[in-house]
């Protein structure tokens, strides 16, 4: 049964990865209801266009990884299926991740996942905020930046932003009238 399965799974891998893709640039900012919807909608659109696809689609079985959604369950990440598909959106995507948090379950899962790395957690009312950020983009040090609320302060936006451009061979995080190393 598992060969059968695995030659299945081999057979939908390019039409899995495209709904991974999907699913982790486009599904992040919504509830399970709602991207229960899309990942049907995309299966159907698929099977249509004749490429092969899992049909009961799931991130986790398609990215994830039994031994780290473990560790993460350690760490605090809770067990439902919605907190492992965002802690997997969170791990694969190519942006700063943007949590809406209201229990706090993120960032405590943030918090204990990048101890070990030395992470700095700072409010965004901070004084001192871009000089810590700028000193951990330039050391590699993660940074959770909480309390951000609707607006945010314009020297932010490029760091967010992810405005990377190399500069004699260094890669920088453009900044209004100045380049912060990366």
């Amino acid at each position: 049964k598992m060969v059968a399965k695995l030659e299945s799974d081999r057979g939908q891998l390019l039409g899995d990865t495209l709904l991974a893709a999907a699913f982790i640039v486009y599904s992040g900012s919504f509830g399970m209801d709602s991207r229960k919807m899309l990942v049907s909608t995309w299966v159907r659109n698929a099977s249509a266009l004749e490429v092969a696809v899992n049909t009961a689609f799931s991130l986790q079985y398609t990215l994830g990884d039994a031994v780290t959604i473990r560790e993460w369950k350690l760490q605090g990440l809770p067990a439902d299926p919605f907190s492992v598909d965002n802690a997997l959106i969170v791990q694969h995507t190519r942006r700063w991740p943007l949590l809406t948090d209201p229990q706090g379950q993120g960032s405590t899962w943030i918090k204990n996942k990048e101890q070990v790395n030395g992470i700095k957690v700072i409010k965004a009312n901070d004084p001192h905020m871009l000089r810590v950020v700028e000193q951990s983009i330039r050391m590699g040090i993660p940074v959770l930046l909480q309390g951000l609320g609707e607006s945010m302060d314009a020297s932010v936006r490029p760091v967010l932003e992810m405005r990377v451009k190399e500069v004699a061979g260094v890669k920088v995080i453009l900044q209004i009238g100045r380049a912060s190393c990366r």
